[in-house]
């Protein structure tokens, strides 16, 4: 075999082990993202651990500029010798200011690359009770509505049939059926319908939010330990 056809047997072979490699990484992707709907970040976002860290993320930078301010050795003249009090930044509320400043990233994330009605609404309820209606529905499918690909008009049509019990005709656009009544039942039906077909978009970003929440949660789960541990040996 000439050097020139083994370079470019050489090369085809690396193409190709470069092709299948991309491919496990795209299904190995999908795969984890599929178990991070949405929905699920969304409980993660809204809960009470995620909204008290912003109380550190503001408070320790604050406390460590006056620290560096005042020192963190003060003294007392009680008594001979003077009292030593030191009030250095404790270990415990750095790691909440990194496990905070994690947790506002994934936040971040969330709060921009969520579709709204996932991240604002829990479900119809809080949905109508904010006057809103089918015509807010159909907007929210704007990731797919404009679109003229076979998927896309087979999503708008399954809407449509969801919504308003039927298809939309040729020539017909999903904003003509907002001239037709959709009665309380068709708007639970398309707002679920839209929540279930977004739940699932932008794998990226459901993994970069996830990966924060991930951070956030190891350093908080690495001072519990640590404060666990120093008990122990306290009592023990």
């Amino acid at each position: 075999m000439s050097p020139l056809n083994a370079m470019q047997t050489a090369t085809g072979l690396i193409r190709a082990e470069w092709t299948r490699a991309r491919a496990r990484l795209k299904r190995a992707r999908t795969a984890l993202s599929s178990g991070l709907p949405w929905s699920r970040l969304r409980h993660v976002g809204k809960s009470r651990v995620l909204r008290s860290s912003y109380f550190w993320l503001c408070f320790v930078p604050l406390s460590a500029y006056v620290l560096a301010k005042t020192g963190s050795e003060i003294w007392i003249p009680i008594g001979s010798p003077e009292l030593k009090l030191s009030i250095g930044l404790p270990f415990s509320w750095t790691v909440f200011y990194f496990s905070s400043v994690a947790f506002a990233a994934g936040s971040l994330v969330f709060s921009v690359c969520c579709p709204q009605i996932i991240r604002d609404y829990s479900g119809t309820d809080e949905f109508t009770n904010e006057g809103k209606g089918i015509q807010q529905v159909i907007h929210a499918m704007s990731p797919f509505r404009g679109s003229g690909s076979a998927r896309d008009l087979g999503r708008r049509r399954e809407f449509s049939k969801t919504a308003f019990g039927r298809t939309v005709g040729r020539g017909e656009s999903i904003e003509d059926l907002l001239e037709e009544r959709c009665d309380a039942a068709g708007l639970r039906r398309g707002f679920w319908w839209v929540h279930k077909e977004l739940d699932n978009t932008k794998a990226a970003s459901r993994l970069i939010c996830a990966a924060f929440y991930f951070i956030g949660f190891f350093f908080l789960s690495w001072l519990l330990v640590q404060n666990f541990l120093w008990v122990c040996r306290v009592v023990f």
